[in-house]
């Protein structure tokens, strides 16, 4: 029986610095159907001349004429370029672990699927994040294939990584992959995917995570913050419109929201921009009145004296760094 093709999908916009060592873990797996496709967002450094460089018939190369941006490029892999049955999107500045990730994830797919777990749609793997010169290791105590609606309601507790998510390409398409131009377009679209089928929780450390001051995950302009708010949202509506248990999705949606909340608020005052946190309590309180407690939870009281208190805010966070990485934290 042939092998299903996998695609592996690398939008590329000058990340010239990173970009080898992401198609080099590309094209070092060693499974058999394999494609690997660049579609540089008109990049204006080396990262055409780093591609041409590569002669391998399994890799693609594709460059747009102007920049149409990061979603836009990704649903032109994905509708346009991608041909495989299953597809990984591996950004230009991360990479993949080993060699074995994709056919790990497709055996995994093989053997859930003779285990009676079938219409798998996704693999949700395991990817280690690293930020300066620090390193945060993730982990999951078991694998298993699980109804996605489970995974759904309980996404806040389970990690989840672009770069180690393998999903059908098919069904991507059909429900309407990468539809909304904000942050975390990626967890919206994989939400919706999540009510489709049945997904592996994997155990398996596939791929790294470049954390850097250049990720678009790092913005906290609070415009752009509010507007991400529909990454919750558009999966709240799509759900609802699926039949699935109105009050269940409702608490999902409201715990959603003021977790997001809550680390908007971090990402504010890890910024110590004073004018910023101002303008997200204003507009807090326009998008969710009931959500200005987030404010005043204990922890964040702590982190908003801290925050005008320079020198307290850095002996909190070295301190919380160290007991859960266990090193000292990254540059602000």
């Amino acid at each position: 029986m042939d092998k299903p093709k996998v695609t592996i999908a690398i939008p590329a916009y000058n990340q010239a610095k990173y970009i080898k060592q992401a198609i080099d873990s590309a094209l070092n797996q060693d499974y058999p159907n394999l494609e690997v496709i660049v579609s540089d967002d008109a990049s204006l450094d080396d990262t055409r001349q780093i591609v041409k460089e590569y002669n391998d018939k399994r890799l693609k190369y594709y460059r747009n004429e102007k920049n149409i941006g990061r979603v836009a490029n990704h649903r032109k892999l994905l509708y346009e370029y991608a041909t495989g049955d299953y597809v990984l999107n591996l950004d230009s500045d991360d990479y993949l672990l080993s060699s074995d990730a994709i056919s790990t994830m497709i055996s995994q797919i093989d053997f859930y699927h003779n285990k009676e777990c079938a219409n798998i749609v996704m693999v949700l793997a395991l990817s280690e994040t690293i930020y300066d010169n620090s390193r945060i290791i993730y982990k999951r105590k078991e694998e298993t294939c699980i109804n996605g609606f489970y995974v759904f309601l309980n996404w806040n507790k389970i990690p989840y990584f672009h770069a180690a998510t393998l999903y059908s390409r098919q069904v991507a398409v059909k429900i309407g992959f990468y539809k909304y131009d904000i942050i975390n377009e990626d967890v919206e679209s994989f939400l919706r995917l999540c009510l489709s089928g049945n997904v592996i929780l994997s155990n398996k450390t596939v791929a790294v995570w470049r954390l850097h001051n250049d990720n678009v995950s790092m913005v906290s302009d609070v415009d752009k913050l509010f507007v991400s708010l529909e990454f919750i949202k558009s999966p709240y509506r799509y759900a609802l419109g699926l039949g699935f248990d109105k009050r269940q999705l409702l608490k999902w949606k409201n715990t959603m929201l003021f977790d997001r909340y809550n680390k908007m608020l971090s990402k504010i005052l890890i910024k110590k921009n004073k004018k910023l946190f101002v303008d997200f309590i204003k507009r807090l309180r326009i998008e969710d009145k009931k959500a200005i407690k987030v404010v005043f939870y204990p922890k964040n009281i702590i982190k908003i004296i801290s925050f005008y208190i320079p020198f307290l805010f850095d002996a909190l966070r070295h301190i919380k760094w160290f007991f859960i990485n266990k090193s000292k934290p990254p540059k602000l």
